[in-house]
């Protein structure tokens, strides 16, 4: 595990001997003077840091909306700024996601759909990811999605889960939403460990965090958290 304080410069690299460790490092809380977003920008932080997971290439979508392709702490959060500014259309804080599930006449899920307003997804495509909206099985019960999570871990492509939470803000610590969220952290396994990665940190103060198995039932296994599966 990285260390759980740190002290480092924006103009640094990030540190640590693997990408996971790296990323643990990235807040979306900076100390740049020419960054605004930063309360805001959870959306853009976590799906940023699925598609490094994913093993996206930072030099070359950074270099696409004008920032530096070195993995600094500075280019990290300028990318997540202008990765929120793409999505934030409406100009009200945060990014707006909202989907609706199409299930049939005996309630069974066929599909999904966005919602008019929808913003998350103008992230989603402008690094190339694909994205699958998770939802229940059956009408009966929507905060049962064991089985499409389990689904998604399965199969031999990688996938980063992009859930909505809520987030303590004074105490840097995510719960499972209830009905509305007003925080997005990044979710995956690795082995036999699920982690998430949660950007509402104070500068200096790592993101990973160990889900227990507890945590994973009540955040991906049965929850009313919105979450989006996501693959390269």
């Amino acid at each position: 595990m990285p260390p759980s304080k740190f002290e480092y410069e924006e103009a640094e690299r990030l540190p640590g001997s693997t990408l996971l460790h790296k990323l643990a490092h990235v807040s979306q809380l900076d100390k740049l003077d020419d960054t605004d977003a930063d309360y805001a920008r959870c959306s853009a932080a976590a799906t940023l840091s699925a598609y490094l997971l994913l093993g996206g290439d930072f030099a070359a979508i950074a270099e696409k909306t004008g920032v530096d392709g070195a993995l600094t702490f500075a280019n990290v959060h300028l990318l997540q700024e202008a990765l929120y500014d793409i999505a934030n259309t409406d100009g009200r804080p945060g990014v707006f996601g909202t989907c609706k599930p199409d299930y049939d006449d005996e309630g069974r899920l066929i599909g999904w759909a966005h919602n008019e307003g929808d913003e998350y997804h103008a992230i989603v495509d402008a690094l190339g990811l694909s994205m699958t909206r998770v939802y229940a099985p059956t009408r009966d019960d929507p905060t049962e999605l064991r089985a499409a999570v389990l689904d998604f871990l399965a199969t031999p492509e990688d996938v980063v889960f992009v859930v909505g939470v809520d987030e303590d803000m004074a105490k840097e610590r995510f719960v499972p939403m209830d009905e509305t969220g007003n925080h997005y952290v990044a979710m995956f396994q690795r082995g036999d460990t699920v982690y998430a990665l949660d950007s509402y940190r104070t500068p200096g103060r790592s993101a990973l965090v160990v889900l227990s198995p507890v945590d994973v039932e009540a955040h991906l296994f049965r929850t009313r958290n919105a979450i989006y599966a996501l693959r390269r």
